[in-house]
């Protein structure tokens, strides 16, 4: 190596000869290259490694290893280093890291629970199992922060009380916060329609049925989820939503059959509901301030089916047309106030004339950042995954008459994301959307199609990079053991891993599309290429249900009334089981001891959705006759006319057994 008077002698040398000799002058060039970079090496070799460590971290993952091949110095110190070793293991997991205040553990632990937590995954092995007790009944719950929430009671609007148990982490350890029960703030008459809660925000939120005499139909209210009293941070604590439609009887349960979620992100907290004129209607609040923001989807010709949050300022919407339309929208808090603009439409594939969308449900976890690196019970992990990587799933029943078809689609959110960068919310005249995107150039190399997995259809059955889903036996609707199968859309899992199975689990890697070639309800071939890496444990479980968060696998089992059971595989899966009950209401559309159709009113086990359950043993006309029905109802808001039953024909639940359950 050339030392740095050694350069100056040269260069003065240089000098002297004429400057029109191209190659001296190249020579110089490079003298002066060769000169700076000596110039900083000396410098560089005077700083303590624990500054070079501190600068290097302002660099992309990409460049810190651009930086090893610079010279033996930064490779020494970054090969040295754990804090920088932690960067780009996390990199390398397609994670980014993130900074947790009260984790005061050394980069080197990190790494390695790192390493546990992916390996974790890869074999899903239980690391631990405990036991809690919960409410019988879990027609309403969520999970978040590490808090597993669920509701009393066996008919929507519940009367609660709400038990709220925090899930143990993935540390080692015999004692855990004990849960707390929360009774309703509420009566009989004003029962709790859903809820959600934010445990990083102290956030109880909850839907309740406004008096009989309001012109409201909702109550929203704020209140904290240590204690049960009106949120400090809240102005107004009950805020009114979703006027009522005027000159139309109000049921006692039937203003409820038209809610469909509410989710909170950071300061914004939005709902999804229908009217009784069949108008859907998402309200956005800043909880913290007095503003709120109204988005018509009837303006927009949309009959929507669910949404998620994707940010504080962007949303999905699932139409029922066939396609998914993004819009971004301000903080209501803002001066001057926006309304929410369709920034993106996202078209599925063309189905046929005869084929009709009966239900369409998505949901994307976790919904915002801001609590990454924070959980209930301190186990949060000190890393997450990037935004734009998250998975969508969406899950669909299309039908015709005497046919019903179970369709589940992963989706990278990155393509609803790019829809909204660089543009903010135009005035409320301007409802035009600015991307437009039929299947073929948006579709195939973003998402994975499944068809008929009826277990993959839950609020919480995806999270991150991964979907969770049960597989049934050879009956089911046998209330049964089945088996758990999580699929991880991440990159990085697919290095290196090839088929395997002992007697715990097995693993195969998709690499290749997959090809719907004649679907007989679309009208082209569906081609999907994202490519996954599938683990099912092989041992069974009695169960309802199965969600996950981060760190947890949570069964819904229906096996001891109120029991749960947890699991944590191998590194970081604390896994709970929790006790799960269907409430039905039934209503019999066509009720028959053979050759039946019912139609049955269900709370769905998933966030207390209510939609339309089916069971079906009929022939093709009744069939026919029962979906008019079901979208005149859809479409309108409005309840189909009772049918008279002969006599001698079933009614209600007794109709059940023997029935085929579609959307179990």
């Amino acid at each position: 190596m050339f030392g740095h008077h050694f350069v100056t002698g040269l260069r003065y040398t240089v000098y002297r000869i004429h400057p029109t000799f191209k190659g001296l002058r190249r020579l110089q060039q490079g003298l002066n290259i060769v000169d700076d970079y000596m110039a900083s090496r000396s410098v560089l070799a005077t700083l303590p490694e624990e500054i070079i460590c501190y600068i290097l971290n302002y660099l992309d993952p990409r460049d810190i290893l651009k930086c090893t091949e610079t010279c033996r110095q930064l490779w020494k110190v970054i090969g040295t280093s754990s804090r920088i070793q932690f960067t780009l293991e996390v990199a390398s997991q397609n994670f980014v890291p993130v900074d947790i205040e009260s984790d005061r553990s050394p980069y080197l632990a990190r790494v390695n629970r790192l390493r546990e937590y992916v390996d974790g995954w890869k074999r899903l092995q239980w690391r631990a199992r405990h036991a809690v007790q919960t409410i019988e009944s879990h027609i309403l719950y969520d999970i978040a922060g590490g808090i597993y929430a669920n509701g009393s009671g066996r008919e929507l609007p519940i009367p609660g009380p709400i038990r709220f148990i925090p899930l143990p982490g993935s540390e080692s350890s015999d004692t855990y916060p004990s849960p707390w029960t929360h009774n309703s703030p509420f009566g009989l008459e004003d029962g709790i329609v859903d809820f959600c809660v934010d445990p990083c925000q102290d956030l109880w939120v909850i839907v309740s049925r406004a008096p009989i005499d309001s012109e409201y139909t909702y109550h929203l209210n704020l209140r904290t989820l240590s204690s049960n009293v009106p949120h400090p941070d809240a102005p107004s604590s009950v805020r009114p939503w979703l006027v009522k439609t005027p000159n139309l009887p109000q049921f006692g349960g039937g203003a409820f059959t038209h809610f469909r979620k509410i989710q909170i992100c950071k300061n914004i907290v939005a709902a999804l509901a229908c009217d009784n004129f069949g108008v859907f209607r998402i309200h956005i609040w800043n909880w913290k301030s007095k503003s709120d923001r109204v988005l018509d989807l009837d303006h927009e010709h949309i009959i929507a089916s669910d949404f998620c949050l994707l940010s504080s300022s962007i949303m999905l919407v699932a139409d029922m047309h066939g396609l998914l339309s993004v819009f971004i929208f301000m903080d209501p808090a803002s001066d001057p106030p926006s309304a929410p603009v369709n920034r993106g439409i996202f078209w599925l594939p063309r189905q046929i004339e005869d084929w009709s969308f009966v239900n369409f449900f998505i949901s994307c976890n976790p919904i915002c950042d801001s609590c990454s690196g924070r959980s209930y019970n301190g186990s949060a992990l000190p890393f997450r995954v990037r935004s734009e990587d998250r998975l969508v799933l969406c899950s669909f029943t299309i039908w015709q008459p005497g046919q019903l078809r179970l369709h589940s689609i992963v989706i990278r959110s990155k393509p609803f994301l790019d829809a909204c960068t660089n543009s903010v919310p135009l005035a409320d005249s301007v409802i035009l959307p600015r991307t437009s995107c039929r299947w073929h150039e948006w579709g195939p190399s973003n998402s994975r199609w499944f068809v008929g997995e009826e277990g993959s259809m839950g609020l919480h059955a995806v999270h991150g990079y991964r979907t969770i889903r049960q597989i049934f036996g050879e009956n089911p609707f046998d209330r049964g053991t089945r088996r758990i199968m999580v699929r991880d859309f991440n990159p990085a899992s697919l290095r290196g891993v090839q088929e395997e199975s002992d007697e715990n689990f097995r693993t195969r890697v998709v690499l290749e599309p997959s090809v719907l070639i004649e679907p007989t309800e679309f009208y082209e071939p569906i081609e999907t290429c994202l490519p996954y890496r599938e683990t099912t444990i092989l041992q069974p479980f009695k169960m309802e249900d199965v969600v996950m968060d981060d760190t947890r696998i949570v069964i819904l089992p229906c096996s001891e009334v109120g029991r749960t059971a947890r699991y944590s595989p191998t590194n970081v899966l604390p896994y709970a089981k929790g006790h799960l009950q269907r409430s039905l209401s039934t209503k019999s559309i066509i009720n028959a001891t053979k050759k039946t159709i019912i139609l049955v009113r269900s709370h769905y086990m998933w966030k207390g959705r209510m939609g339309d359950q089916l069971i079906l043993q009929s022939p093709p006309d009744e069939l026919k006759m029962l979906f008019q029905r079901i979208y005149e109802m859809r479409v309108t808001g409005r309840q189909p006319k009772e049918t008279k039953l002969p006599e001698g024909r079933q009614t209600g639940a007794a109709a059940l057994e023997g029935g085929i359950n579609l959307w179990r």
